[in-house]
């Protein structure tokens, strides 16, 4: 498996469409086919919101997505970097935040081939996805 990019990025929301837009070209440049592509991109956002959502009030400061490319799939790894630093929410776009956060998952499930993540006590804290070409 060779590295092909990693990012640190600001927790805030609105950064997730650099992530995607980063992810897209470099795996169109990498020759996946579109439909994979869209597939990935989704699922990275969803996984992006699953991770950075730091508490209910805040969002996580900081986090890294790292893009791995083997003969035969793709593996990305979404983790929280910081474990203390917050952005505060202006509002709060998840009112029921633990089980939109289940439905990304499910989301990102169908979408992916394999799909691991680590939960900690802020919650979850890494999320692995791999799709086969």
């Amino acid at each position: 498996m060779r590295e092909l990019m990693k990012v640190s990025i600001s927790g805030d929301p609105r950064y997730v469409s650099v992530i995607k837009m980063a992810l897209n070209t470099a795996l169109s440049l990498e020759d996946f086919c579109v439909d994979a592509i869209e597939d990935i991109g989704m699922a990275v956002a969803e996984a992006c919101k699953i991770v950075t959502c730091h508490e209910r009030s805040h969002w996580r400061k900081t986090y890294e997505v790292a893009c791995f490319l083997g003969d035969h799939k793709v593996e990305i790894e979404i983790t929280g970097a910081e474990k203390n630093g917050k952005i505060k929410k202006e509002e709060v776009p998840c009112l029921e935040c633990l089980s939109e956060g289940d439905l990304g998952m499910e989301i990102i499930k169908s979408l992916m081939d394999e799909v691991y993540w680590k939960k900690g006590e802020t919650g979850y804290e890494q999320v692995k996805l791999v799709k086969n070409r």
